[in-house]
């Protein structure tokens, strides 16, 4: 019989706990599912991200045909 260790169980059992609770989930309803799980964790250990911009398009000149 093998021994697993018991850090590969809990994240087996963590794994199945988080099919189990998306697997019925629409795509929205899962990026949902993840995004609150994700502040949640961020509020709870105090992590802060700072706000990027988004980038404007860089436009470039086409130059081959010169």
């Amino acid at each position: 019989m093998q021994k697993y260790d018991k850090s590969l169980i809990e994240v087996e059992e963590w794994k199945e706990k988080v099919y189990q609770d998306i697997k019925d989930l629409t795509n929205e309803e899962r990026i949902e599912y993840f995004r609150k799980g994700a502040d949640k964790f961020l509020s709870e250990h105090g992590i802060e991200l700072r706000q990027h911009r988004k980038r404007e398009a860089v436009k470039t000149t086409d130059n081959t045909n010169t």
